[in-house]
Parts: structure tokens; C-alpha cells; sequence
């Protein structure tokens, strides 16, 4: 007969699916500690180191990343839907779309006085514009 002592801690993990193992039995016992939200968020923030060295077709640790944060409210809208969150602000996407759509334009009309009046607009209502070779994207700034 084998026996296996259960000791609440856990050993470095070595393959992907102990890796999960551990650390949702790290994430289980934090909060079973009184809801240990910290200990909760340190153990989210290794398994997130533990996912950027991982292989990209690595999906398990993502998935248990997204799991765990979902019983802390956290990581549940995509990135892009999180950062532009209307939350409190005075212009809608769609403004935001609209007005980027007329940069853009004047832009291309080479209309520099135009598209920076546009961008300054943008900034008056908290939007910040990051133009790249894949166009114009943006985001809301935080309060």
C-alpha cells in the first residue's frame, strides 16, 4: 500500500496539468484562510508569470487563470472591452468610432490642423489614440 500525505502545501510542479493542480490548491486554500484576497491575487499573479513562459499553445493555465479570477470578479471581459468600459464617461463608443473615423480621414486629407483638433477632442473626454501600422486603436484613460 501506498500513502499519500495531504499537507495543504504543494512541491514546484513540473507538467502543465500539475502545474494547474498546484496552483488551484494554492488559490483554494487562500481563500479558504479567512478569504485571503491577497495571498488570492499573489498566486494569480505567479500563474500568470508561470503562463508567459509557457509554450503558446499552452491553453490549460489560461483557462484555470480565467477560472480562478472569476471567483474574484476579475478577468471576465475580454482586454479591449475592458479598457474602453464606459464606465462613467461622458462619450459613448460610438462617438468615440465616429470621431477616430474623422481623424482618420483628415488625416488622409493630410488636414493636420483638423485631425489634431480631433485628437485634442478625443483627450478632453479621457481617450487616448495609439496610431500603429495596424491603424488607430484607443482606450480610456483611468481616473
Amino acid at each position: 500500500r501506498n500513502a499519500v500525505a495531504i499537507t495543504g502545501t504543494a512541491k514546484s510542479p513540473a507538467a502543465e496539468s500539475d502545474k494547474a493542480n498546484y496552483f488551484r490548491v494554492r488559490f483554494s486554500n487562500a481563500m479558504d484562510d479567512d478569504f485571503n484576497t491577497p495571498e488570492a491575487l499573489a498566486v494569480l499573479f505567479e500563474l500568470i508569470k508561470e503562463i508567459n513562459k509557457a509554450p503558446k499553445e499552452s491553453t490549460e493555465l489560461v483557462v484555470l487563470l480565467k477560472e480562478l479570477g472569476m471567483k474574484l470578479g476579475l478577468l471576465q471581459q475580454p482586454p479591449e472591452q475592458f479598457l474602453q468600459g464606459a464606465y462613467g464617461q461622458n462619450i459613448s463608443t460610438e462617438e468615440v468610432e465616429g470621431l477616430i473615423a474623422a481623424r482618420n480621414a483628415a488625416r488622409a486629407a493630410k488636414d493636420w490642423s483638423k485631425a489634431d483638433q480631433l485628437r485634442d477632442e478625443l483627450l478632453e473626454n479621457g481617450i487616448l489614440l495609439d496610431d500603429g501600422k495596424n491603424g488607430t486603436t484607443w482606450r480610456r484613460q483611468s481616473t
